[in-house]
This record gives structure tokens, sequence and C-alpha cells, in this order.
């Protein structure tokens, strides 16, 4: 049978039977930051319930023996956990054993991935990211606003767009807080994101490690208050009114 006609019979098996890819954003993602964690030993700690719940384990506390029961299908374990602010933690290793998971460390945050067949690594969690005093839902607006103003571009650049972010809440002139900023309008639209629709994306791994990484103290941008594209900028203001420092990858950032 030829090429071409087994590649007819699996396009009628697709649309009949609705094949579907399984990619890294059908699966459910936390963001934890690292009041969550623990380093015990020179030992990584995670919470077991808030990552095994992603991975459809069901975590059971027994608080007569000061133990977890973790079910997983019809198979029972107890593994050996520690409790840290009342919740039930487990060794980054023993995690990787139990759920078949990879957990990797970056300078500010930790990646739990779930192993498999799928050349794509997919996410389960991003945890023990450096909080910096910022909120979970300042980490989960920094990396979104990342991720739709440099999604393509390099790591610095990345680092450099969330930085220009945070820089903005520490200036007089502007909002307090990340998610006011990034949709503040009292000189017009700051960001064409927050008006397209991009701001709601799901934000990669880069941009969250990037978002981690600002907020846990990180600054590759100090000075920098503006950043433009200026092949799709539709004003040259900040280019005419604000002074250059820099640029990286397609942005040029200004004070």
């Amino acid at each position: 049978m030829s090429k071409f006609v087994y590649a007819l019979l699996f396009a009628v098996f697709a649309l009949f039977f609705q094949v579907k890819p399984i990619f890294a954003a059908d699966m459910p993602v936390s963001v934890i930051m690292e009041s969550d964690c623990a380093k015990k030993g020179g030992d990584l700690y995670l919470p077991l319930r808030d990552i095994g719940k992603n991975l459809g384990a069901r975590v059971d506390w027994d608080n007569s023996t000061k133990a977890v029961t973790l079910s997983q299908g019809n198979t029972l374990r107890t593994p050996k956990i520690i409790l840290e602010n009342n919740k039930a933690m487990i060794k980054s290793t023993d995690l990787e054993n139990i759920f078949d998971v990879d957990v990797k460390e970056y300078h500010s945050v930790v990646v739990v991935e779930k192993r498999g067949e799928l050349a794509e690594a997919r996410t389960i969690a991003r945890v023990c990211a450096k909080s910096g005093g910022y909120a979970k839902e300042d980490a989960d607006w920094l990396a979104k606003i990342v991720h739709a103003e440099a999604r393509g571009e390099d790591y610095q650049s990345k680092l450099a767009v969330a930085n220009v972010i945070l820089n903005r809440t520490r200036y007089p002139y502007y909002p307090d807080t990340i998610k006011e900023v990034i949709f503040d309008k009292k000189s017009g639209v700051q960001f064409t994101p927050t008006i397209n629709g991009a701001i709601y994306n799901e934000p990669s791994d880069d941009s969250y490690l990037a978002a981690a990484e600002a907020l846990g103290g990180k600054n590759n941008a100090a000075d920098a208050l503006f950043f433009v594209n200026p092949a799709i900028a539709k004003s040259s203001w900040v280019s005419r009114n604000r002074n250059f420092i820099f640029a990286i990858g397609q942005h040029n950032f200004y004070s």
C-alpha cells in the first residue's frame, strides 16, 4: 500500500475519531511560591498535595498516625514526608520516583515535568518561585505580559521586559501593583496585549522563569521604564521623548 493511501486512511480515521495530540498546555499547571517549599539538610522538599493533584493523585492525611496515603488508581502508597507549616512535603527525589517526573532547579524557580514518550515534556508545576514580597497573582500577571510582549525572543529579553514592569511599580508616576501597571491607561494604553487579548494566553516556561527571577531580584534593566519593538510600533513617542539605554532582541529599552 502506498504512503499516500496510508496518509489518506489516517486522515479519515482522525476526522471520525477526533485524534488530538497532547501538548503541555493540555496539562494542569500550578505556580507555587517559595513559602510552600523547604530545604532540609541540603534536600529540596515540595508540597505533595499541590503537585499530586495535577498528576491525578489523591492525598489523604491521617491525623492519628501523622502520615499521608497517596492514591493513584488502585495503587496506594505511604510516602515519607515532613510537615512544614502544616503541609505535607515530599523530598524531590522521592517525588521523581513515585510520579515518574523530573524536578529541575533553575536560579529562582523549580520546574516539575512529567516524563513520557512525547518529545515535548509536560510541565506540571513551577515551584518555589521567589516572591520578593509579591503574591502568586503578581507572578502570574508578570509571566503573562512577558509572554505576550517577548514571545519567541531570548531569555534576557524576557527578563528585561519583566523588569520594566517591576521598575514601574517602584516609580511614583505609575500604579503600585503589577496588574495595575499592566492595565494602566492613565496616559493611554501602555501595553498592546491588554487590548488585543494576548495578555490572557498561557505563558511559556521561559516567561515564568523570567518573571520568577525578576521577582527574586535579578534585574538586567535597572533604569528602564519603557520598551518598544521598532519593527511594529505604531507610535514614535517613546523614541522621540525618552532616553535610549540599550537594545535586546527585537526591543529597544528607554529610561
